[in-house]
């Protein structure tokens, strides 16, 4: 099949259209500053990775999985399940009843395997030096697997957890941004410094839809007597984020009237 480009159609994706500063980070120009920053607050952000133009033909894309649509002719490892909306019904003295949708988060993992276009950008060296640049990994970066999280609106929390206790030591993960990302729309947060903590949290597996998304990291912060301190990714779309595997990192529910979806690509360093 011929490579697409950033509109989904015949052309080059590659190489990624990504910000000079993580082009002069990959050139060795600025590795030094931003490994140290890396190993002191367990994530980095950048305002702009992807074009933007890309971001809304990964959006295009999506949209037509989700639909049942896929490209390569093969079906992503999971797919959100098509389901009845859950009804809760409370009875009245007046008979009438009152009833509550439960909007679910959403999610695709290994979309590449679905589509032409996440598997370009997925498995773009661009990215790949990327984290192995700020991972400190002298043979590059190999992908693991990747997930893409919706949240339409009014859609939950997901818990505060760790890359590690589902994927293993030594994983890092890329987060990029499809949407334009404000506060009410529940973003990533990242707990600084919390790769640093020696806790027996670490190899727990939360239930990361959790009432209290909070639960893991407070018992983990109160294990290693550490302070949270939590930090928003507010890019708009094509930014995002890399962070260790150990990083505690959640996020709120969707309040706002616009779905928020996420790239999210795991990487582990490649053999020597």
């Amino acid at each position: 099949a011929p490579p697409l480009d950033a509109q989904g159609g015949p052309g080059s994706v590659l190489p990624l259209a990504i910000s000079e500063s993580w082009r002069l980070l990959t050139s060795g120009a600025l590795v030094d500053g931003w490994q140290a920053a890396f190993a002191a607050d367990g994530f980095l952000i950048e305002k702009q990775v992807l074009p933007s133009a890309l971001c809304d033909a990964l959006v295009a894309r999506l949209d037509a999985m989700l639909a049942g649509e896929f490209d390569t002719g093969q079906v992503p490892d999971k797919m959100p399940r098509v389901e009845q909306p859950q009804v809760d019904v409370e009875a009245r003295s007046d008979a009438r009843q009152s009833r509550k949708t439960r909007v679910q988060v959403q999610q695709v993992v290994n979309a590449w395997k679905g589509d032409r276009l996440f598997n370009a950008v997925v498995h773009s060296e661009e990215l790949g030096k990327l984290v192995a640049a700020v991972a400190g990994w002298p043979s590059g970066a190999r992908v693991l697997q990747d997930q893409v999280w919706c949240k339409p609106p009014g859609s939950g929390t997901l818990a505060f957890h760790r890359d590690t206790a589902y994927m293993g030591m030594g994983v890092h993960t890329m987060w990029l941004a499809l949407d334009d990302l404000t506060h009410d729309m529940g973003p990533l947060e990242y707990a600084r410094g919390s790769h640093l903590w020696t806790t027996t949290e670490a190899a727990q597996i939360p239930n990361l839809y959790a009432k209290d998304p909070h639960y893991v990291l407070r018992a983990a912060a109160k294990n290693c007597r550490s302070k949270v301190d939590l930090v928003p990714v507010i890019v708009q779309r094509g930014g995002g984020s890399i962070h260790n595997g150990l990083t505690y990192h959640g996020s709120d529910a969707n309040r706002a009237d616009r779905v928020r979806r996420g790239l999210g690509i795991h990487f582990v360093a490649r053999d020597g």
